[in-house]
């Protein structure tokens, strides 16, 4: 009995041995270990309450639940913290389940702790919103104003405004958030990573242009942009490292929902001298986008939206630098006729 008890201790100080080992000499297993405690195993835990809260519209009970993980994510850590991104997510999964005015005003309480907790985080500043827009419009536009102070890209805060402005009668207000919205340009901070292949300088954001020249025998060069403008037509220059044989071309554009693109032009040059010029018959596919008849391209992701680029007799030619005349428009929120202000 003796030898048995000394020969399970044994094999328990070996397996723990095995165990510290891995931690202190394979740094990725404890950062897998560590994301999943923290990170993943809250989050799934507390979405699994809420889908049963979810399940019989309880918005009330999931904004009692939401405020004890709340609770937790300020204890864990002072501001920003690994445990926020499963608790917006979990706010996330409850605010888009929501559909009926009642039910977002269940969550106010809880939306109104989270804002006071992390007041710079834009999310949860249009969600709280949405949440007051029938019982205080006042304080919901403000909130939305915050948001777009925050990130003057997104569109949402714009479509809460304008929904708000037209349930309520609000010509001023519509005029006013039609107005912001049409002058707001890219740029500024943006909450999600914008890149769809690996870059030098990532979190660039939004107003980037990445165009990927391939010569014939498959090398390819990324050039990139940062200049994007809404409104008027706009010469985009891309200078390359060297004169390149071009097989293919394909073009990078970070972009958010509802843009237009109109590409009017393309020309090539090399060594001063211009080689290609193409303009209303460059043939043009899209990964992600979609054509309007005119030949438009509407982007409906929030993720870079991929052009390529062919000609009609199917070459570029030997280049150096190409230029692109590019249009940039907003589409409309609303179809109503607004006196912009």
């Amino acid at each position: 009995m003796l030898k048995t008890l000394r020969n399970i201790v044994l094999v328990g100080i070996v397996v723990s041995a095995v165990f510290v080992s891995i931690f202190i000499t394979m740094p990725s297993i404890r950062q897998t270990v560590y994301f999943t405690c923290v990170r993943v195993l809250p989050e799934a835990y507390y979405k699994s309450r809420l889908q049963h809260s979810i399940y019989q519209e309880n918005f009330g009970q999931a904004s009692e639940i939401l405020q004890k993980y709340l609770s937790i994510v300020n204890a864990f850590a002072k501001g920003n913290n690994t445990l926020l991104p499963g608790l917006i997510n979990a706010t996330e999964y409850v605010v888009e389940a929501a559909n009926l005015p009642s039910e977002h005003a269940s969550l106010n309480s809880y939306l109104s702790l989270l804002v006071e907790s992390f007041p710079d985080l834009q999310p949860a500043r249009i969600w709280l919103a949405k949440s007051l827009s029938e019982t205080n419009p006042v304080a919901a536009f403000d909130h939305l104003d915050y948001a777009r102070k925050l990130v003057s890209v997104d569109d949402r805060p714009y479509r809460v405004a304008i929904n708000i402005a037209l349930q309520k009668g609000l010509e001023e207000k519509l005029g006013e958030w039609c107005s912001k919205y049409y002058s707001s340009q890219f740029g500024g901070v943006h909450y999600e990573p914008h890149t769809n292949f690996k870059s030098n300088d990532p979190g660039a954001g939004l107003r980037t242009i990445t165009l990927e020249v391939f010569d014939e025998s498959g090398c390819v060069q990324r050039i990139k942009n940062h200049g994007i403008q809404l409104g008027e037509s706009n010469e985009y220059d891309f200078p390359l490292d060297t004169g390149l044989q071009i097989k293919r071309l394909r073009l990078w554009i970070d972009l958010i929902p509802g843009i237009s693109i109109t590409v009017e032009k393309m020309r090539a040059f090399l060594g001063g001298s211009l080689v290609t010029s193409v303009h209303g018959n460059l043939i043009m596919d899209s990964s992600n986008g979609f054509f309007a008849d005119d030949g438009t391209i509407i982007s409906t992701s929030r993720n870079s939206i991929l052009i390529s680029l062919y000609t009609t007799n199917g070459e570029f030619g030997k280049v150096d630098r190409i230029t692109f005349t590019m249009k940039f428009k907003r589409l409309a929120l609303t179809n109503h006729l607004v006196n912009l202000k």
